[in-house]
């Protein structure tokens, strides 16, 4: 593993659990061991660093080479989304951090983001003009998914039983059904 990979791998750890604010450039230097004169070197410092991180570690989803049929390709976004929660939690816990926060970080996290919801916005409209599924109003019909595809990431929180709920591949595949049932 490469200095500037172990590097990628604290930040992201520590940003997540304590947020980029809190966080050192010494911690994430410590944590990596590796020499701190590396991070302005790799990366211009630690903002730099964010943009490292979704650039290594967010997904690329080429919508370009889809050849989905609408409802199957929004289904496919949706999952991708949700997924992601299952395969790197620190990676939505930076994002949920700083659009919590407003930071003006966001503008380097938008691009990595916004292709995919913004397909997602470009099918459901798609969708109602095709009348292939029931919605009225696109704007209603996209914020009741990003709704649903933000539950899973407070499911902690909100759990109102004891019974722990599981967000696996299975869970991931039944909340994307539900959302589809609604729209339809």
């Amino acid at each position: 593993m490469t200095k500037k990979e172990k590097l990628l791998i604290s930040a992201k750890k520590l940003f997540a659990a304590q947020g980029f604010d809190k966080t050192s450039i010494r911690e994430i230097a410590n944590d990596a061991q590796v020499n701190s004169s590396m991070i302005s070197y790799y990366f211009g410092g630690k903002d730099g660093m964010i943009e490292g991180i979704f650039d290594h570690f967010f997904p690329k989803i080429s919508h370009e080479k889809l050849s989905l049929e609408p409802n199957t390709e929004i289904e496919y976004i949706l999952k991708s989304i949700i997924s992601l929660r299952l395969h790197d939690t620190e990676l939505i816990d930076i994002l949920h951090s700083e659009i919590i926060l407003k930071s003006s970080r966001l503008e380097t996290i938008k691009p990595y983001i916004l292709t995919s919801w913004t397909r997602l916005y470009q099918l459901l409209d798609l969708c109602k003009n095709k009348q292939t599924l029931n919605i009225q109003s696109t704007d209603v019909a996209y914020m009741y998914l990003l709704a649903g595809i933000s539950f899973p990431y407070h499911n902690d929180m909100f759990q109102l039983n004891q019974n722990h709920i599981t967000i696996n591949e299975e869970f991931v595949t039944q909340i994307v059904h539900m959302l589809m049932k609604g729209l339809n």
